[in-house]
C-alpha cells in the first residue's frame, strides 16, 4: 500500500514511516501542508496518514481541498486534539479513522488492516458526493 505521511514532528514522522514501511508500505512522508498538497499533486495514494496542527495548511483543510477537487482517499487522523468537537470536524470532512496521540504504532497498524478490510476504495475512485463515488478503473458507480 502507498501511504502519505502529513507529521512535523521529526521523530514522529521518521518512526511512523520506518515502522510503516518495516510492514511492508511504502511511504512518502511530509512534516508541512505545502508539501503535503505538492505531493498530491503530483502522485496518487492507497491512504493518508495526517497529523491536524501542522505548519502552513493543517491536515483537515487539506482533506476539504481533496474532497473539494473529487479525490477521495481513504484518511487516518493522527492528533494531539482530544476536543470532541475536533474529532466530529474530522469525520464531518470525511476521515475514516482518528487516532489520539500518543498512540502504539501497533495500533496505528491495527487500524490500517480494518480500515482495508471494511472500506475497498479503489486508487482510481472519484467522489461524486458523500455517498457516491466512481470507479474510473472498473468503470462502476460505488454505494
Amino acid at each position: 500500500m502507498k501511504i502519505l505521511l502529513l507529521e512535523d514532528d521529526m521523530m514522529l514522522n521518521k518512526a511512523i514511516r520506518q515502522y510503516l514501511e518495516s510492514t511492508g508500505h511504502v511511504v512518502i512522508s511530509t512534516t508541512d501542508g505545502n508539501s503535503c498538497l505538492k505531493v498530491l499533486s503530483k502522485d496518487r495514494f492507497d491512504l493518508l496518514v495526517f497529523d491536524i496542527n501542522v505548519p502552513d495548511i493543517d491536515g483537515l483543510s487539506i482533506l476539504e481541498k481533496l474532497h473539494e477537487q473529487k479525490r477521495m482517499v481513504p484518511t487516518i487522523f493522527i492528533s494531539a486534539l482530544i476536543d470532541i468537537e475536533d474529532i466530529t470536524r474530522a469525520f464531518d470532512i470525511g476521515c475514516h479513522d482518528y487516532l489520539k496521540k500518543p498512540f502504539h504504532l501497533k495500533e496505528l497498524t491495527l487500524r490500517i488492516n480494518k480500515l482495508l478490510k471494511t472500506r475497498q476504495v479503489p486508487q482510481e475512485h472519484i467522489r461524486l458526493s458523500q455517498s457516491y463515488g466512481f470507479d474510473s478503473k472498473n468503470m462502476i458507480f460505488i454505494f
